[in-house]
């Protein structure tokens, strides 16, 4: 029998190391805040399988990046 195996390693470690909002830029707070519960929501879930993880940081990395840039005192990534 076969068992399917989802890494959520990364996941996790942006929802530990999750920004707060008075670090974050303010107008990307909104859609940084959606990405992460998102990012919770497939981590607590058992039945999620890695394309589910995969697509949800694929959709989180632009709200992650601009979120991270505050906290690091550079302006919102513009690059498209």
């Amino acid at each position: 029998m076969y068992k399917l195996y989802t890494d959520k390693t990364v996941l996790k470690q942006e929802i530990d190391n999750a920004v707060k909002e008075k670090d974050c830029i303010k107008e990307t707070y909104p859609a940084y805040k959606e990405a992460l519960e998102n990012a919770k929501e497939v981590y607590n879930d058992a039945k999620a399988l890695q394309q589910d993880v995969d697509a949800v940081l694929d959709g989180a990395i632009d709200p992650f990046i601009n979120a991270y840039l505050k906290s690091l005192n550079i302006k919102e990534n513009t690059a498209v």
